[in-house]
């Protein structure tokens, strides 16, 4: 009975991680402004899954959205919805 309580715990606090760890990806795209460099971009999000260039841009991909960068600068993003 005992282990089953431990094991019980484990599971429910990496669920609760996971769940912060994702609210967190959200609210650091909710930080980003237009004209953010790269370097800006990588201290709030972190280095992103993937990176590639447009013909317009350079794509940022990240689990939470993608940042489009124009001439070296944030020029816009968008975020994915969240999932359960």
């Amino acid at each position: 009975m005992k282990i089953l309580r431990i094991i019980l715990i484990g599971l429910a606090l990496s669920i609760v991680a996971g769940c912060s760890t994702q609210e967190r990806e959200y609210a650091a795209f909710a930080k980003l402004k237009n004209g953010m460099s790269e370097a800006e971009l990588t201290s709030t999000l972190g280095k992103p899954e993937k990176t590639e260039a447009t013909a317009d841009f350079i794509v940022w991909t990240y689990p939470a959205g993608m940042v489009f960068f124009r001439e070296g600068k944030v020029y816009s993003w968008t975020i994915e919805p969240s999932r359960p």
